[in-house]
């Protein structure tokens, strides 16, 4: 009915030490920047950055934080095809080190196309499916491939203790 209720609220930084790394997105091709974006809780000071892929340290870099915010901007190659993970950390006035990390995944620039096609949209249980694989190199043209497949009937799900969003 046209009621308003206003309320101010102050808040306040805790006294703990702490660094948000962001990346502007979770995907790339090989060949695109990755802009990383680090918020620290400090307004000064260093913060380092590794990049890791398949458990191995791939480069290590020092970022300076000017007003809490350091950025940084990553080239990938394709020695970083696959999981990459970025992780950010600095070491507070306790000497105590605050770190946070992003997972990001790099597609070969020159990747093959599947395209995935079935005789009918649905199937019954027990009823034989047909599904059609074409693969294409990065200009259009057919290529030869071996394509790994795993097929889930849904019912599978009903039997699981997985919660619905951990289905995925």
């Amino acid at each position: 009915g046209g009621v308003e209720v206003t309320r101010t609220v102050t808040l306040q930084a805790g006294e703990e030490s702490g660094v948000l790394l962001r990346t502007d997105k979770s995907l790339y091709q090989v060949g695109e920047p990755v802009n990383v974006t680090v918020l620290a809780t400090t307004t000064t000071g260093r913060v380092f950055l590794d990049i890791i892929k398949d458990g191995q340290t791939m480069l290590t870099d020092a970022i300076d934080v000017v007003d809490g915010l350091a950025t940084y901007v990553l080239d990938l190659d394709a020695g970083l095809v696959g999981d990459v993970l970025i992780e950010a950390y600095q070491v507070d006035p306790s000497a105590a080190i605050v770190r946070d990390k992003r997972l990001i995944f790099v597609q070969d620039a020159g990747g093959l196309a599947i395209d995935i096609s079935s005789d009918k949209p649905q199937y019954a249980p027990g009823e034989e499916a047909t599904i059609q694989f074409k693969v294409a190199d990065p200009s259009g043209e057919p290529a030869v491939a071996a394509i790994g497949v795993q097929i889930v009937d849904e019912a599978v799900y009903a039997i699981t203790d997985n919660k619905p969003g951990l289905l995925e």
